[in-house]
């Protein structure tokens, strides 16, 4: 049997990301934002968020049967920071270094 290795990433010893292009809706649902790592591709649904970095593709895992939709966005960007809202939920992304914050109107739901 292999041995579990528990020693954590040194942390500080990793770049972090960065917003290093533009931010924009690429449709009514779905914003794109251009990063030091590359695209990452985010939409808001009823559930919560979904932020996916590369290639958008579905393996056969038998988790998901077709992607979800999300809902209807609006994106504002100033000042190294960016505001997307839809549904009951606001995502805030910090550009430098990269963070997000999701929330409703009643709490932070994730940072």
């Amino acid at each position: 049997m292999a041995n579990f290795n528990s020693t954590a990433p040194d942390w500080d010893q990793m770049t972090p990301l960065l917003v290093s292009g533009d931010v924009k809706r690429t449709s009514a649902n779905t914003v794109s934002v251009e990063t030091s790592e590359g695209p990452l591709v985010i939409t808001l649904h009823h559930f919560g968020a979904r932020l996916r970095f590369g290639e958008c593709q579905f393996g056969q895992y038998g988790m998901l049967i077709e992607e979800p939709v999300g809902v209807a966005l609006s994106l504002d960007s100033v000042d190294g920071k960016s505001v997307i809202k839809g549904g009951a939920y606001t995502l805030t992304l910090r550009h430098d270094p990269f963070a997000f914050e999701l929330s409703t109107a009643a709490r932070t739901e994730l940072k």
